[in-house]
């Protein structure tokens, strides 16, 4: 019995992995042509989206035959894709425009740790050194829940501004 449900199982995988390829490089769109981004695709296919279509790519790229794309632009749609996450205030912020889209995350995760260094001054001089860490500690788990920051995101910010 459970022989011929297998394919069924693999060809609704196989139609979810296409038409997310197809969602990445702009065949596809979603419902009402909203813009495709990181956090539409993390709540529509979960949250390990982007592993989950390289690894499948990675071992079905050979049969896709007409949909298929070379790597190197799907590694390009990705990259575009994350960008979404900033605003475009923040991309101006962080200086995009003059660097270019390569340099986003690593001047976004700068000016971030900037800003959590003088946050972190302030409440130890409001709360004390135990009693301030322990309000940054909070607020920047209270933030990464909203910015969908897995668990060890958070834990390594932290580590990084604490030290």
């Amino acid at each position: 019995m459970f022989r011929r449900i297998f394919p069924v199982f693999q060809a609704a995988d196989n139609a979810k992995f296409v038409t997310l390829l197809n969602l990445v490089c702009g065949k596809q769109s979603l419902k009402d042509h909203l813009p495709v981004k990181d956090a539409s695709l993390a709540r529509i296919f979960g949250d390990s989206w982007k592993s989950e279509l390289q690894a499948w790519y990675s071992q079905n790229a050979s049969s896709l035959g007409s949909e298929a794309v070379p790597q190197a632009t799907l590694d390009m749609y990705l990259k575009r894709i994350e960008l979404t996450r900033y605003t475009r205030a923040e991309l101006t912020d962080f200086g995009i425009l003059a660097q270019g889209p390569a340099a986003v995350q690593a001047r976004a995760e700068q000016c971030m740790l900037q800003l959590a260094a003088a946050r972190l001054e302030e409440l130890v001089a409001s709360y004390g050194a135990e009693g301030g860490k322990e309000a940054f500690k909070n607020e920047v788990q209270r933030e990464a829940k909203l910015a969908n920051w897995s668990s060890s995101d958070c834990e390594n910010f932290l580590a990084k501004v604490v030290a």
